[in-house]
């Protein structure tokens, strides 16, 4: 089974960067050197792209002569999402050029953490453009993403979207599939012992959206993170809710809504997947603030193997709902800073909703903010304190489709 380690490089790219793509020229079974395609979005992205079948791959030469390349997402007809980077070295040039003249091509999905867990392998065909005039006219150019580079790749996909791209300037190319999308077989060693596995194919996208959380909280404290942890009433459990993150300072609650996108007869657009999530949080409001309310009542809460836990809420617990995307809340007013107030201010707690990659990035700042601390500051500190400065930002924002960013 193919699997590919990223480099130091883009390890620390793909980490940084919310979504991207990347060519690379790397060493196949056979020991010759093969283009390798490294696409990483948000999960329900990278089903999106397993289920849609063919893969549409575009390059366009940019205004300053850099080339853009891109991998259609097909996660909406109308709009549908573009992954792209700048081609940054000689040895990625090489790797599209390859690609592009119908070679053999390994294909590996990278989810919000970063991991591989999916592979599959493509020979491009392209349908319009000249590869020979294309790949004469660019220039590597190493200028960064600052909002000016950032703008001119824009400028070049909103001409290709429009039609303004001749055959000099862009080349579109669609893939024929070589070998079917395969799953990575994945895991994570917890804390506490066993195994998490994250299946990018698993009918319970719900399910892999909590083990994926369960990756990304775990290493913040030395008794990991709990899943479906259990509260004591009446002589019967039930779940609290579905992660929870405890140390003698406080608490998370983590209520995680996932959407469904395998096995619906037809692929949801954005819209639909908005409409839905926005139910969903609802929903999961609601179960954080029973969830909460348990815990002051002092019920008895226990862990997955049934050992008892000690929920300390005498201080404002973190409630947080988990979505698969936060840019599905673009334009939701109705979760603005007026409901992150009232709802923060009826249950005594920081409220937040978070997705997978914003959550990731909370975790990074609190490691970076626990290394670098004049003081002794554990990981669990540093937590709570990135989440209540960004539980202040709510209160200004108009959606929940907020990012803040760690300054050191």
């Amino acid at each position: 089974m193919p699997v590919h380690l990223l480099s130091s490089e883009h390890r620390s790219e793909f980490l940084a960067t919310p979504s991207l793509v990347r060519m690379a020229m790397v060493r196949g079974t056979e020991g010759q050197r093969e283009p390798t395609l490294l696409i990483k979005a948000e999960s329900p992205l990278l089903r999106y792209l397993m289920v849609s079948g063919d893969l549409d791959l575009v390059a366009i030469r940019a205004s300053d002569n850099s080339a853009v390349f891109a991998v259609n997402m097909k996660d909406d007809p109308q709009d549908p999402g573009m992954n792209w980077s700048y081609v940054e070295s000689d040895d990625e040039l090489l790797a599209l050029k390859l690609a592009l003249a119908g070679g053999r091509c390994e294909v590996f999905l990278f989810n919000e953490a970063a991991v591989s867990v999916a592979h599959a392998a493509f020979r491009f065909r392209v349908k319009s453009g000249d590869i020979t005039e294309f790949i004469r006219m660019i220039e590597i150019v190493d200028g960064g993403y600052g909002e000016d580079r950032r703008a001119v790749a824009r400028n070049a996909l909103n001409m290709w979207r429009e039609g303004r791209a001749g055959s000099k300037v862009a080349i579109n190319a669609t893939g024929e599939t070589v070998a079917a999308w395969t799953e990575n077989d994945v895991f994570h060693a917890r804390n506490v012992g066993g195994l998490s596995k994250l299946n990018i194919f698993s009918g319970n996208e719900g399910s892999e959206q909590e083990q994926l959380a369960v990756w990304l909280v775990d290493n913040l404290h030395p008794a990991g993170v709990i899943h479906s942890p259990q509260v004591e009433e009446g002589g019967r459990s039930r779940e609290l809710t579905d992660l929870l993150l405890a140390y003698e300072r406080g608490c998370f609650f983590i209520e995680s809504k996932a959407l469904q996108i395998l096995g619906r007869p037809t692929l949801p657009d954005r819209k639909r997947l908005s409409r839905d999530l926005a139910k969903h949080v609802e929903k999961a409001t609601k179960q954080l603030a029973g969830a909460v309310r348990s815990a002051r009542r002092g019920l008895p809460v226990s862990d997955e193997s049934g050992r008892g836990v000690e929920v300390s809420v005498d201080q404002p617990p973190h409630l947080i709902v988990l979505v698969p995307d936060l840019s599905l809340l673009s334009g939701a007013t109705q979760f603005g800073s007026s409901f992150f107030a009232q709802f923060s201010e009826k249950n005594r707690a920081f409220f937040h909703i978070l997705d997978p990659t914003e959550l990731l990035r909370v975790v990074q700042a609190a490691e970076m903010i626990a290394k670098a601390g004049r003081e002794p500051v554990t990981k669990m500190e540093a937590f709570d304190f990135y989440l209540m400065k960004r539980a202040e930002r709510s209160m200004g924002v108009s959606d929940p489709c907020f990012h803040i960013l760690f300054r050191s």
